[in-house]
């Protein structure tokens, strides 16, 4: 059996794994839908925002906000100064964390406040599009936040930009959604068909 320190670490540990991954897919293959340097009009890494978050709870948030820094340091901001890379992961972890809390409050499916569980096997895609729009609007309004109160941060804000980050956060959490259900549906046909 696993502790609930270890279970943690994974937690933490997954979240900001897929979150760098995910977003050096994005960096490499699709910057075609980058705006700006902070800005895409479809952005998968917000996926591995959403899921963690359901999987793993708030403990994604502190995975996503290391995955965020990492990103930071290694692909895109070295000649941001530290204290802004730190300010952009934090942001990017409570968003997820704050995500959740409001789900709990307002959704059927998740019991719980402090510990929220989900009731996966009752969860629509309604469900997870709800919880891509809450995901999307925290994450974009806490960036356009940060970036507003620290102008070194040189990004332009205005609403333009942040209804883009906002369509790319959804489109890039829900498109995946949408392809790994049908993947997942695709493996399971064709197992039945093998497998009898």
């Amino acid at each position: 059996m696993m502790s609930k320190g270890r279970e943690i670490a994974d937690a933490i540990a997954i979240s900001a794994i897929a979150y760098v991954v995910l977003f050096a897919i994005h960096h490499n293959l699709l910057a075609i839908f980058d705006m700006t340097a902070r800005t895409a009009v479809f952005f998968i890494p917000a996926a591995a925002r959403v899921f963690c978050t359901l999987i793993f709870g708030y403990w994604a948030g502190a995975g996503i906000a290391l995955g965020t820094i990492a990103n930071s340091v290694l692909l895109a901001d070295t000649d941001q100064d530290n204290h802004y890379v730190w300010l952009l992961g934090l942001g990017a972890g409570a968003a997820c964390s704050l995500s959740l809390l409001l789900w709990s409050m307002i959704s059927r499916r998740v019991d719980g406040l402090l510990y929220p569980q989900i009731d996966f096997f009752s969860i629509t895609w309604r469900d997870i599009f709800g919880f891509s729009v809450i995901q999307a609007v925290l994450n974009s309004s806490l960036c356009h936040l940060l970036f507003f109160m620290f102008p070194d941060f040189q990004f332009e804000v205005s609403a333009y930009l942040l209804a883009v980050m906002f369509v790319g956060d959804l489109s890039g959490a829900f498109l995946v959604f949408i392809a790994s259900n049908l993947g997942f549906s695709l493996w399971l046909r064709i197992r039945l068909r093998r497998w009898p």
